[in-house]
């Protein structure tokens, strides 16, 4: 028995270093509180994050154009009005015209 132990301790101390290090990857890859896996799944979280940002930015500047536009032309304002809320003058009469798809 003391034989197996101290071939086991020979072993090890031969490769304490390589041991060692194998334990610090398993341990940090799966059982520490920031391993492999979360991280991973923060850094999809921040991608979708970052694309998000990307995209707001980019319809708040297409909104302050359109804003800046309509508070400049009172045609495309009312062209706004009328095609989107369907606004008309006293004197007019709106028709609206629906498509609907025939399916074969």
């Amino acid at each position: 028995m003391k034989e197996k132990v101290g071939r086991f301790v020979s072993i090890f101390w031969k490769f304490k270093y390589v041991i060692t290090t194998a334990a610090f990857l398993v341990w940090m890859g799966f059982f520490d509180r920031q391993n492999y896996f979360y991280r991973a799944k923060l850094d999809r979280e921040m991608e979708t994050l970052v694309q998000d940002t990307l995209f707001y930015h980019n319809e708040i500047s297409e909104n302050t154009r359109r804003l800046n536009e309509l508070n400049g032309d009172r045609a495309a304002l009312e062209k706004l009005g009328r095609e989107k809320y369907l606004m008309k003058k006293d004197d007019e009469d709106v028709f609206v015209i629906v498509n609907e798809g025939v399916n074969k």
